[in-house]
């Protein structure tokens, strides 16, 4: 499956259980970013901070915190933070997560809640989870627009953009 498929199947899947089971929805999704991460990083976090203009994600998200070289964003709908980190993160450092040789240089990592306390906002129905795949689809728009190269590991998809 390609990266439009996919992303077009998370926004319309309305089951739980497909969503979790088949497309791979769940804590800690990853996306990986290739290219340089000076130019990259910067990018994305704006894109994010823009959000929902045309120019950014279309969603709208809020920065919530700020540090050097990693962002936290909540997505507004709610119940969905992402967390933009510049580098690599050493659990994709595999020959099957390269791109064109090439290692990735900032990740993404989405989760189902919002806030600091974890344990207080674990998502607990199935409108937690179809939003969370909503910031994801979003997310994965803003990637092709953009034309990105990117790997989705949850689900086996490399998109390099052509």
């Amino acid at each position: 499956m390609n990266l439009k498929k996919y992303l077009k199947e998370i926004r319309q899947c309305r089951n739980q259980d497909r969503l979790l089971e088949e497309l791979k929805i769940q804590d800690n999704y990853m996306v990986l970013l290739y290219g340089n991460p000076e130019d990259l990083f910067p990018k994305v976090t704006d894109a994010f901070r823009a959000s929902p203009q045309k120019e950014g994600i279309r969603d709208e998200w809020c920065l919530d915190r700020d540090g050097l070289n990693n962002k936290t964003f909540n997505y507004k709908p709610g119940t969905a933070i992402v967390q933009v980190e510049k580098g690599s993160h050493a659990f994709f450092m595999r020959h099957t997560d390269r791109i064109d040789g090439a290692d990735h240089s900032v990740w993404l990592s989405f989760h189902p809640y919002q806030g600091l306390s974890l344990e207080d906002s674990l998502p607990s129905t199935e409108s937690d989870w179809l939003k969370m795949a909503s910031a994801i689809a979003g997310f994965g728009e803003y990637v092709l627009r953009k034309k990105l190269a990117a790997r989705f590991p949850a689900v086996n998809i490399n998109h390099v953009p052509k």
